[in-house]
């Protein structure tokens, strides 16, 4: 008899838990089919997106949450604000990419003409769609270009042009200064009010955007320029026999090339060899170091066997992981 009762008892736990599982299972069926309901909200399927016009919303990184609306059955792209309404367009493009903050221009290619222009985040033409090639806005002024057999000049925020000049080749503007190449194939240096800042060189590497120290080539010879931050104008420091110089590295150090294609490293404070030119390749990072970020710089120098030897040097400033081998 007491055996009948302990089997009764365990069949009647055993239902009880069959019960609850099953209980358990419909509520998470549920669960995933009100999940689901909700996200059929967001989800637009192929026939449905053939049926109406949908609109895609691309947000710029701003505060103020300015916004670009490209609409699906015309592909017309206009400004928006935070409550939708139209400020500018359409357009064919707008490079939403240039806005960061309130006051920046924005980049926008005109369906009428099918060239660049500039406007600004109330949806004002700040610079007619008049070129076939535009650099973004930086420090108020945009390299451009109006038509294919033409050279390039710069613009201010207000579109208009700062100098006369032309040029080859020219780059954004980096601590109000831009590098530039001349009509007579020479690089340099200009301001934002056209001037020259230094000319006269045979090539001449990116500008800095935190340090003083820039690189190039001039008589054939690689050399070192430093900002006076009184005059706001470059003087050559260093000279070296070198047919080729990379950009200099937290004002620390270059890589160089000799004439016969080899590899080194400088220090651009002493001018003294940190590595001899011998290698095929330089690379270099920073390693952990428990003082100051980046005060040890691991150079990996293949050699042309394939084979790497490893250099270490201290530094005082923080690096970032480069190769360079042009």
């Amino acid at each position: 008899m007491k055996k009948k009762i302990v089997f009764l008892m365990v069949g009647i736990i055993a239902i009880f838990i069959i019960l609850l599982v099953a209980n358990s299972i419909n509520n998470k069926d549920k669960v995933a089919e009100n999940i689901s309901q909700t996200t059929k909200g967001i989800n637009v399927s192929e026939d449905e997106s053939k049926s109406k016009a949908v609109d895609e919303i691309i947000y710029s990184p701003l505060v103020d949450k300015y916004t670009v609306k490209s609409e699906y059955d015309n592909d017309d792209v206009y400004l928006v604000n935070d409550e939708g309404q139209r400020l500018a367009g359409p357009y064919a493009y707008i490079y939403i990419d240039d806005v960061t903050y309130k006051d920046d221009l924005c980049r926008i290619i005109s369906k009428d003409s099918h060239k660049i222009g500039f406007i600004n985040m109330t949806g004002e033409m700040v610079a007619e769609p008049e070129y076939i090639e535009a650099d973004k806005m930086t420090n108020g002024c945009a390299a451009v270009r109006d038509n294919v057999d033409g050279m390039y000049y710069y613009i201010n925020s207000k579109g208009i042009r700062i100098n006369n000049e032309e040029y080859m080749e020219a780059y954004p503007f980096v601590n109000n200064m831009a590098k530039v190449k001349f009509k007579d194939g020479t690089w340099g240096i200009i301001n934002k009010s056209g001037s020259k800042v230094i000319d006269g060189l045979d090539y001449i590497n990116n500008l800095p955007s935190t340090t003083t120290m820039v690189s190039g080539l001039k008589d054939g010879k690689a050399i070192i320029l430093k900002l006076d931050k009184y005059d706001s104008k470059f003087y050559e420091i260093r000279s070296f026999d070198y047919t080729d110089i990379s950009e200099v590295y937290y004002e620390n150090f270059v890589i160089v090339k000799n004439e016969n294609q080899e590899y080194g490293v400088l220090d651009v404070n002493s001018g003294k060899s940190l590595i001899d030119n011998k290698y095929k390749k330089i690379e270099f990072t920073v390693m952990p170091d428990e003082h100051i970020m980046g005060e040890k710089i691991s150079f990996r120098c293949q050699n042309v066997d394939g084979t790497y030897d490893i250099e270490v040097k201290s530094f005082g400033n923080e690096v970032e992981d480069y190769i360079w081998d042009r």
